[in-house]
């Protein structure tokens, strides 16, 4: 079985100061974003903690994920997708796969 790391994942981004993370996905970066929501697996099932982040820019998370015609903004990415974290606040990297 694979190893959930969205918990940990969770519990290192929230227990940040500076909350930019670079996200590594296969091919591409995404760089200096912040964690707006996500969407959580089920308690009774085989999922992963977070199943899902809603990730974006400054601007974007200080409007909640929404536009004005309350149009999500940002990018939904699945935590299955994520090849490795970097924490902007001590430049650490999380390795997911």
């Amino acid at each position: 079985m694979k190893r959930d790391l969205s918990k940990t994942l969770f519990d290192r981004y929230f227990a940040c100061k500076e909350r930019h993370i670079d996200i590594e996905l296969p091919g591409r970066m995404l760089q200096h974003v912040l964690i707006i929501g996500f969407f959580k697996g089920g308690d009774d099932s085989e999922d992963p903690y977070i199943i899902q982040w809603h990730v974006g820019s400054d601007c974007d998370a200080m409007q909640g994920g929404q536009d004005a015609w309350g149009l999500q903004t940002g990018e939904i990415i699945q935590h299955s997708d994520i090849l490795r974290v970097r924490f902007e606040e001590d430049n650490t990297i999380l390795e997911i796969k």
